[in-house]
């Protein structure tokens, strides 16, 4: 594996840093256990300094163009109601977007940097020591390895690649958790729309976002 950096995870984290390392001109290999994109949101928008730094590296008009809705004036943290009104003139932006189209344009970014991405690659184990560590990953072409200084995971869920690389299930301990006091549901939705004057439906759909 020619790349000086492994990221595991073509999520949104993922592929910015790997556009990141690329301009920088650092060589690295994105392994995403997926064969192709899930389709599916678990964030619904960009708020603050994520906001800045895609209008710094010029990518907020893609996203901008791809945006559900603009910044509304209320918000939450926690479910606790926020009146954006009384922040004044802090520069506090926002884009409403799906986290799919988010990923889409993300991954459309480091293919133009020239950025690798591997689908269907599962990171299984990571060994380390005082000098390097090392990888392994299952994939279309069987079981690889690599040997690499750096080594990062950006996975959102809870995969076997996260289980060998954070602190939380490092070596399967066991770590204290409290129930949840509410829960919230995100779905990604394609509506069909029927025309009244023909049976054949048009070829645009609209995608929806529901919370529960």
């Amino acid at each position: 594996m020619d790349a000086d950096v492994v990221i595991a995870g073509a999520g949104p984290t993922g592929l910015m840093l790997a556009c990141e390392l690329r301009l920088a001109g650092v060589r690295p290999v994105v392994l995403e256990r997926l064969t192709e994109p899930a389709g599916l949101s678990k964030a619904l928008a960009l708020v603050g300094r994520s906001v800045d730094s895609l209008d710094y590296r010029g990518l907020l008009e893609r996203f901008q163009a791809r945006a559900a809705v603009a910044i509304p004036d209320a918000a939450h943290f926690a479910l606790i109601p926020l009146d954006l009104g009384k922040l004044g003139d802090l520069g506090l932006r926002g884009v409403f977007i799906q986290q799919a189209a988010t990923e889409e344009i993300l991954r459309g970014h480091a293919h133009e940097l020239g950025v690798e991405i591997r689908a269907g690659c599962e990171l299984t184990a990571l060994h380390q020591d005082t000098a390097d560590m090392n990888v392994q990953f299952d994939g279309p072409q069987g079981r690889g390895f690599a040997e690499r200084d750096h080594k990062t995971s950006c996975s959102g869920t809870c995969t076997r690649s996260q289980a060998v690389t954070t602190p939380r299930t490092w070596n399967q301990k066991s770590w204290p958790t409290t129930s949840a006091a509410s829960t919230r549901g995100c779905a990604d939705c394609g509506v069909g729309l029927q025309s009244r004057d023909t049976d054949q439906a048009p070829e645009q759909s609209l995608n929806m976002e529901m919370n529960r």
